[in-house]
C-alpha cells in the first residue's frame, strides 16, 4: 500500500474517531438534560402530592364511608327501596341490586389438599423458563431443546 493511501485511511480513520467522540460528548449533555428535567419533574410531583395529600385522603374517607353507607341501605330497605325490582333510577343516578354467588375460602383449603384430593387443576402454578440455567447447559444439551449459542455484537457506550 502506498504512503499516501495509508495517510487518508488514517485521517479517514481519526474522523471517525472524531465524529463518534462527538457524539458521545453530545449524548452526556442530552443525558444530563434529560436527568435534571427528570428531577425537577419528581421534585414537582413530590410537592402537589404533599399540598394535596390530605385533601385526598379525606376524600377517599369520605366517598368510601358513602358508599358502604348506600350499600347498607340497599340491603336494609331492600323491600321499600327496589319493590320487587333489582334496579332503581333515581334523581342522581340508579341503585342495582344483584345476586352474585361468592365461594367461603376457608384456610383449611391448601395446594396440598388440592392435591390430595386429585383436584390439581384447582392449583395455580407459576412456570417459565430459566434461562439463566439454560445459559449453563452444554451444546449438546441446548441441541435437544433446538437452541444454540450465538455470538453477536453489542453496542454500548460509557459517558466520562
Amino acid at each position: 500500500m502506498k504512503k499516501q493511501e495509508l495517510k487518508i485511511r488514517l485521517i479517514k480513520r481519526n474522523q471517525i474517531k472524531d465524529t463518534a467522540d462527538s457524539i458521545l460528548d453530545n449524548l452526556k449533555t442530552v443525558q444530563a438534560k434529560k436527568e435534571n428535567i427528570a428531577a425537577k419533574i419528581k421534585k414537582e410531583i413530590e410537592r402537589i402530592k404533599r399540598k394535596y395529600e390530605v385533601q385526598a385522603e379525606q376524600n377517599n374517607e369520605e366517598y368510601n364511608l358513602l358508599e358502604k353507607e348506600l350499600k347498607a341501605l340497599a340491603l336494609k330497605e331492600r323491600k321499600a327501596l327496589f319493590n320487587g325490582l333489582d334496579r332503581i333510577d333515581l334523581v342522581h343516578g340508579a341503585v342495582i341490586i344483584a345476586p352474585i354467588t361468592k365461594i367461603r375460602r376457608p384456610r383449611s383449603v391448601t395446594p396440598d389438599l388440592l392435591i390430595e384430593l386429585n383436584m390439581d387443576n384447582a392449583v395455580k402454578i407459576a412456570k417459565s423458563v430459566n434461562w439463566d440455567e439454560i445459559a449453563k447447559m452444554t451444546d449438546e444439551q441446548l441441541l435437544l431443546l433446538g437452541t444454540e449459542r450465538k455470538t453477536k455484537d453489542e453496542v454500548s457506550w460509557e459517558i466520562a
